[in-house]
């Protein structure tokens, strides 16, 4: 939703668009803006990867750029558990495990991401808001995937 929808609700907040998302998630690929609207089929496959793309915005364009999740507090009372057996795992073969230097870099990387998040937490907390919102940000940790999927 942009700021003129926002405008009515009070359980949402405006995240600016262009710093805080940017800064987070860079656009990697240059793609052409184009009117979303204009000859989309959604049934007929796209044929070359620019169609593909533009199918990709049209999609991104359908989703807020704000949720709100309802989440029920019982069900998180429950006790969880995860049972892993490591007894099974084999160790890397010799030259597969990642380096010191890369795990040194990944660190950093995610101490970046960390840095950014925190960051826009504390703005956002320093904010006035009614004690009922409830800010998600769907490409926040756009990021953080991408430096996971990345390694």
């Amino acid at each position: 939703m942009r700021r003129a929808e926002l405008a009515g609700l009070k359980t949402m907040a405006w995240v600016p668009a262009e710093s805080a998302v940017e800064e987070l998630m860079p656009r990697l690929l240059p793609v052409e803006p184009c009117d979303l609207t204009e000859g989309f089929d959604p049934s007929v496959p796209p044929r070359t990867p620019q169609e593909y793309l533009r199918r990709v915005q049209i999609e991104a364009a359908q989703c807020p750029d704000v949720v709100v999740a309802q989440i029920d507090p019982k069900k998180l009372k429950r006790k969880q558990s995860v049972n892993i057996s490591l007894s099974g795992c084999q160790p890397a073969p010799e030259g597969y495990s990642p380096t010191l230097q890369w795990q040194q870099q990944q660190v950093a990387q995610f101490s970046t991401v960390r840095q950014n998040v925190n960051k826009h937490r504390s703005h956002w907390k320093s904010q006035q808001l009614d004690s009922n919102v409830t800010m998600v940000c769907k490409r926040g940790f756009a990021m953080l995937a991408r430096l996971v999927l990345n390694s």
